[in-house]
């Protein structure tokens, strides 16, 4: 068992947004993040050949464009992102 702790992992910066890697057990596994998108602030478009990204919403500022489509999640929706989504 594991308990990891937000507050003990550090801010990352990246283009337009920030992140904290909560739990990477190795370089080809799952991946646990939280991320911010600050307001006003764009994320760079991107898609993965082979990995999922599943997002978990904690406000409802902003939307997401995902194979053309605007989506604007809610607290407590989740966005599955699957492989060659974009």
């Amino acid at each position: 068992m594991k308990i990891i702790k937000s507050e003990n992992k550090e801010w990352q910066g990246g283009k337009g947004y920030s992140k904290k890697i909560l739990f990477k057990p190795n370089e080809n596994s799952i991946v646990v993040q939280e991320v911010k998108i600050g307001s006003g602030e764009t994320a760079k478009s991107h898609y993965h050949k082979k990995q999922t990204e599943i997002f978990y919403f904690l406000n409802n500022n902003g939307y997401w464009v995902i194979n053309g489509e605007q989506v604007e999640p809610k607290v407590g929706e989740l966005l599955v992102v699957e492989p060659n989504d974009r």
